[in-house]
């Protein structure tokens, strides 16, 4: 009955039922150490932790464990199948491995063919702490550019994405970011990042860019614009946050004052995914 994306965990003293819904959207994973069996969202922690992957659970799966072992049965609700695309964009940890596909690898891909669909004359290409780091580096790497460090983060100064109002979301990232002067003075400059939602974080990296001295700032978007709220999980905005839902790229470039504004195309998504 219950309708949506999901993965959880219903836990009694005598079993462990691990559920994932029948679209698929949210990954969880059946591990193995010894005698002892474990359920995760994602596949980085049975690293840290030493324990054999087994496998994903498969979309629509109930699978339970108790002290006669493993019963597997599937759900009746046939659904197409719809992995969130941003677990390989944003969510997941890049050490985690989905579908056989580790994340990094695929942000990784995702800025190779982001450079292949939308190059730039530059001198130097920059990433953005620290999802950018993938995609940053396939686009260096397809672009035959430096990929250098100009972002410090303060790792003293925790996320403040969500805030009331926009004056408090920019003293934040200007709190949490500075720039390395050396690296972008006087250079053609693109910045690449793993996203773009409300549009508000990417006004202020042309900002600091810029005031740290770089010539032109091109900036470069590793995934889709998004046009459309997701009522899955994803992000809870209504779609008039949404920047890309009623403003065109060239509309978003002149107001976050870049020299130039490219997004990663669907296709070119799902080829790196």
């Amino acid at each position: 009955r219950l309708k949506g994306g999901y993965s959880l965990l219903v836990m009694t003293p005598r079993k462990i039922i691990g559920v994932r819904d029948p679209f698929g959207m949210k990954p969880l994973i059946l591990g193995k150490k010894r005698n002892s069996l474990y359920f995760s969202s994602e596949t980085c922690i049975f690293n840290e932790l030493d324990v054999e992957v087994i496998r994903e659970v498969l979309p629509g799966e109930i699978v339970t464990i108790n002290q006669d072992g493993i019963k597997s049965s599937m759900s009746q609700t046939s659904e197409k199948k719809a992995l969130c695309s941003y677990e390989y964009i944003y969510h997941s940890r890049p050490d985690s491995v989905i579908q056989g596909v580790e994340v990094f690898e695929a942000r990784e891909a995702m800025g190779r063919i982001l450079a292949k669909e939308a190059p730039a004359d530059a001198d130097v290409i920059v990433w953005v702490p620290n999802s950018g780091l993938a995609s940053a580096s396939g686009y260096a790497k397809a672009m035959g550019l430096p990929l250098e460090d100009a972002f410090i983060k303060n790792k003293f100064h925790c996320n403040k994405f969500v805030q009331p109002t926009e004056d408090m979301v920019r003293r934040g990232v200007t709190m949490k970011l500075a720039v390395i002067k050396s690296r972008v003075c006087g250079k053609r400059v693109v910045v690449v990042d793993d996203s773009m939602v409300k549009g508000t974080t990417g006004r202020i990296l042309v900002d600091l860019l810029r005031d740290a001295g770089a010539k032109e700032v091109h900036v470069r978007v590793a995934a889709p614009e998004v046009k459309y709220p997701c009522h899955f999980g994803g992000f809870d905005l209504d779609q008039a946050s949404l920047i890309s839902s009623h403003v065109t790229t060239e509309h978003i470039k002149d107001m976050i004052g870049a020299d130039s504004l490219a997004f990663l195309s669907v296709e070119g998504l799902l080829e790196a995914c």
